[in-house]
């Protein structure tokens, strides 16, 4: 391997270290790799126990968080203070934030439009599947006319609480598309037993 005299990440004078593989302007970390591409690597190596810690450290910090000075039965967000007072003390911080979200957007509108609009129909094909993929009622596959009924009658209710459209198909997919209170109609269907409290299909059997 290719010995060069660069800078490395920590302080200190120049020093004679080896170059990484992927990056020769880099300094070599480990695996042949630099800092970042290690770190990248070990991740996905990792996936599953650094996402394991992930939610146990979020666990431990929702379950003692550290209390603001300001208001201390709010979570500090930052300089001891809670999210209002420090965006309140400090509003140039929310403009960049915002602005710079705001810039993005603009800038690349279509892109995230489109992304956002294939990754909520991946879902709903998905929620679709996990439900059989046709009517309950009429057998009909065309994912066009499918929707998802409540069985008990409480789907207004249950869509104040938890949201509706790609929020709602979510939360089906987070609790394990449950079957007990959910079904796969058809517009048609689902329209007739929420109006009449019968689908003429069932008559017709």
């Amino acid at each position: 391997m290719t010995v060069v005299s660069i800078r490395p990440y920590e302080f200190g004078p120049r020093t004679t270290t080896r170059i990484a593989e992927c990056h020769p302007d880099k300094p070599h970390l480990a695996l042949g790799l630099c800092k970042t591409c290690y770190h990248r690597k070990w991740y996905q190596l990792n996936l599953d126990s650094a996402r394991q810690h992930n939610r146990e450290s979020n666990a431990k910090m929702r379950q003692s968080p550290r209390p603001a000075i300001c208001h201390p039965e709010k979570r500090n967000y930052r300089r001891g203070l809670c999210w209002t007072c420090y965006f309140s003390k400090y509003p140039e911080a929310r403009y960049n934030k915002e602005g710079r979200s705001r810039r993005n957007y603009i800038k690349n509108r279509e892109k995230i439009l489109a992304r956002g609009k294939l990754s909520s129909y991946k879902l709903k094909l998905e929620v679709i599947e996990a439900y059989g993929g046709k009517c309950a009622c009429c057998s009909t596959s065309n994912q066009e006319f499918l929707a998802i009924d409540h069985i008990n009658g409480n789907g207004a209710e249950h869509r104040k609480s938890v949201g509706v459209s790609t929020v709602f198909w979510r939360w089906l997919k987070k609790n394990g598309f449950p079957k007990d209170e959910f079904r796969l109609l058809c517009f048609n269907c689902n329209w007739s037993k929420g109006i009449y409290g019968y689908c003429p299909h069932e008559r017709m059997r």
